[in-house]
């Protein structure tokens, strides 16, 4: 009986370009049959029960999907037969790209579109939690003028209601009256008070409510660099005081005659009028002092 030795030398190449010889067996590593030679089959032919056999049935394979886990895997038991699939999740897929807004495309063109239903109908009665539109210069905390009275502003964000110009439709303005009150002042004593007027004004009276000296300035910078001059003394011509007035009696006033001008000088020029008041009334007393004005700027 005789028989062949084999050999098996792994060939490169495609099994089905070659012609094996009468004797030769060949393993082909992509079926893992084994296929033998007769010298003119190109490719050899299939030993029927060797290695794979009639080759792997479709129903010899199955598909399962595990859960997302990780960057995700594609694994074949060669057991079972099964090839399972592990989807990634997204942490497992890393960082994704930024994509700015303008480069996405079929965006939706309507509100409904983004998934929103209860869109705002246009209408200031159907928001909630709006804030209640004031219907009076009160709700606005604006204390009410007279009637006749007009609303002006100090250029500070305070309002306030002053008289109007005279009747018969002229601008000029009607008199009025200004005060500022001193604390508890010891007899002799003096007090810095600001008198809330008109930036420029005309002053006609000055009224103490207890004997006193009242001196008016332009500025704050004048009435402190004023406070030490003694009574009598006349101020320089550049001092920043407007007027100076000394009463003896309770309630008294002074006319000026004629008017002085006044105005306030600051580098930003405001309503308030500065006053110096002393106490002269032979006792601890609170002093009130009434400016009779005529405003001269608005």
């Amino acid at each position: 009986m005789a028989f062949r030795k084999l050999f098996f030398k792994r060939v490169q190449g495609i099994r089905d370009n070659y012609v094996l010889q009468e004797g030769d067996i060949a393993l082909d590593e992509d079926d893992f049959k084994l296929y033998r030679g007769d010298g003119t089959t190109v490719g050899g032919i299939v030993i029927s029960g060797a290695g794979g056999g009639g080759g792997i049935a479709l129903t010899d394979i199955s598909v399962t999907q595990a859960s997302a886990s990780g960057a995700g895997t594609l694994a074949y038991n060669s057991s079972t037969g099964v090839i399972t699939y592990t989807p990634p999740t997204a942490s497992g897929l890393g960082a994704l790209t930024s994509v700015a807004f303008a480069d996405v495309t079929s965006k939706p063109t309507t509100i409904a579109g983004y998934g929103i239903t209860d869109a705002f109908d246009g209408a200031y009665g159907s928001l909630s939690g709006t804030p209640t539109i004031p219907s009076a210069l009160t709700d606005l905390g604006i204390s009410d003028g007279t009637n006749g009275q007009v609303l002006t502003t100090d250029g500070s964000g305070g309002f306030t209601f002053e008289d109007s110009s005279g009747g018969g439709g002229s601008s000029l303005q009607s008199r009025t009256t200004k005060d500022g009150v001193t604390g508890f002042l010891i007899d002799g004593n003096q007090a810095s008070v600001d008198i809330t007027g008109f930036k420029g004004y005309a002053l006609l009276k000055v009224y103490t409510s207890r004997a006193a000296r009242v001196r008016i300035y332009t500025d704050d910078a004048s009435r402190a660099a004023d406070q030490d001059r003694a009574e009598g003394t006349d101020p320089t011509a550049d001092a920043g005081v407007i007027a100076e007035v000394i009463t003896t009696a309770a309630n008294e006033t002074v006319l000026i005659s004629p008017g002085a001008f006044g105005f306030n000088n600051e580098s930003t020029p405001t309503t308030t009028i500065p006053t110096m008041i002393t106490n002269k009334s032979g006792s601890t007393s609170v002093i009130t002092v009434t400016l009779t004005l005529l405003q001269l700027e608005s």
